[in-house]
């Protein structure tokens, strides 16, 4: 995992986002709608701890090695990004999700047992049971590498859904060597957004109410991670349309709705 050593100023919140959607742009080939999500993603994870929802990301596509690049490219954005694969129940209940991380996983199959603790672990104070009657906490941001709409479907609407289309890029283009020097870029002013935000989060003033149920808390969480700049809160809930309209679309054809 990465652990910043100093922060550096970011200049402004519109910058900074814009920055690091570019990177999903340049390094991944990725269109503007998907490389902007992966940006409000990175940035709620750094304030992840002051929202009652952490945001979650699931992505899903034809090509394992795009999908690893995308989690790799996220490493070196999140806030204390721990990379991992094909994680049983068991294993996620051990992890140490008290140093505040964001969970980065390729998991291929999403058995019914793990998309319980990935939901559940989405909410602030929802512990779990744990071993010799303890409890634990799992709460953080994730993001997730499933292969398909199937298994990213499983998730619901509480959740980020990316798509990624094979590219025609070469994976070398994003080796260890640049993605260190793009976290030593980017780490030090992120951390800085934390610091310069934390206090500053209110209830979003973001209108939610024309998404559905499902939609709106992770639609109030993206917004809340820019205190300071409203407009651009409103432009990141925005980019959730196109998924809620598949859901509400979802709801119609559904005989039980």
């Amino acid at each position: 995992t990465r652990f910043p050593s100093r922060c550096h100023d970011y200049g402004s919140a519109r910058g900074l986002f814009d920055l690091v959607s570019d990177l999903f742009k340049h390094h991944l080939d990725l269109p503007e709608r998907e490389s902007s999500l992966l940006a409000c993603f990175s940035i709620s994870t750094w304030l992840a701890d002051r929202l009652q929802i952490a945001p979650s990301l699931a992505i899903s596509g034809p090509g394992q090695e795009l999908g690893i690049d995308v989690l790799r490219l996220l490493s070196c954005v999140c806030r204390h990004p721990l990379m991992l694969a094909e994680v049983t129940a068991g294993g996620f209940r051990s992890l140490p999700m008290q140093l505040s991380l964001t969970l980065l996983l390729n998991q291929q199959e999403l058995k019914p047992n793990m998309q319980r603790l990935f939901r559940a672990s989405s909410y602030r104070g929802l512990h779990l049971p744990g071993n010799g009657g303890s409890v634990v906490d799992l709460y953080g941001p994730k993001a997730i590498f499933c292969g398909n709409d199937a298994a990213v479907d499983t998730l619901g609407g509480g959740v980020i859904h990316i798509s990624a289309a094979p590219s025609q890029l070469q994976s070398s283009a994003l080796d260890e060597h640049v993605q260190n020097d793009i976290a030593n870029d980017f780490q030090p002013q992120l951390l800085m957004y934390r610091l310069k935000n934390f206090r500053k989060m209110p209830e979003s003033p973001v209108d939610v109410s024309k998404f559905t149920f499902a939609t709106r808390p992770l639609a109030r969480s993206l917004a809340a991670c820019y205190p300071d700049d409203p407009e651009l809160a409103r432009d990141t809930v925005q980019l959730l349309r196109p998924q809620d309209e598949e859901i509400q679309g979802q709801r119609y054809r559904d005989v039980d709705c």
